[in-house]
């Protein structure tokens, strides 16, 4: 994801810099020394993560974030934890405090994926044939069609499909409320399968090719009325 840094010293400038640099997925596309001279790059290079000091010459980090609504994630860095609640006031992801600590840094950078996922997942993908999702560091797409089943694993949630698996950071009840709801339904509440990749129902089992899902007592009635009527 591309990066641009504004703050007033040229030491926090550069801490970022080399925490980005370090960063797989991450890329330092530009930086300025106040919000006015970057007003015109960042409308240029249109970065995906913007890096904001608040307390600066000019104009300060959350006045111009108040002006301008910047389109793009925002993570402010102070040294002043006083303008924390009015920052978040402002929409701003994350409010980290100087001086920068790598692993802060990184947990900042984990909150704009789930950001991201969770607009991503806004809108409903009834009509889609695939999907995207962040796992291992890069968004990896998704064929539905291809999904035998989802598990939640405490805060993860493992696709399994015939083109192998994939571990993400999401929760399985973003996915219900997204995929379409013709084809996936929820069978037990850690799992939810592909109507579609069903091949046999026996007693409270499903069985998808090589694998098989346990149905809850309480949706076991649901499963075998969607059953049929497919």
């Amino acid at each position: 994801m591309k990066c641009y840094v504004i703050d007033d010293e040229p030491m926090a400038r550069r801490g970022l810099q080399e925490f980005i640099e370090q960063t797989p997925d991450l890329e330092l596309i530009g930086e300025a020394g106040n919000p006015l001279e970057a007003m015109k790059e960042l409308r240029v290079l249109k970065p995906d993560i913007l890096f904001l000091d608040i307390q600066m010459p000019q104009m300060t980090g959350l006045e111009f974030v108040d002006q301008f609504r910047p389109q793009m994630p925002i993570i402010c860095t102070t040294a002043y934890s006083e303008f924390a609640v009015e920052s978040f006031d402002l929409d701003i992801v994350d409010y980290i405090l100087k001086p920068l600590q790598y692993d802060r840094f990184l947990r900042a950078i984990d909150r704009v994926y789930k950001k991201m996922d969770d607009q991503r997942f806004e809108e409903p993908i009834s009509k889609s044939e695939y999907i995207f999702v962040r796992a291992e560091g890069s968004l990896q797409k998704v064929t539905l069609k291809e999904v035998l089943y989802l598990k939640s694993i405490q805060n993860y949630v493992k696709i399994v499909s015939t083109n192998g698996n994939v571990i993400v950071h999401r929760t399985l009840k973003s996915f219900e409320d997204q995929l379409p709801v013709n084809t996936f339904l929820k069978v037990q509440k850690s799992y939810i399968v592909n109507l579609n990749r069903i091949d046999r129902f026996d007693g409270y089992l499903l069985y998808l090719e090589d694998k098989s899902v346990p149905v809850s007592r309480e949706l076991i009635a649901d499963v075998r009325n969607r059953l049929l009527k497919s």
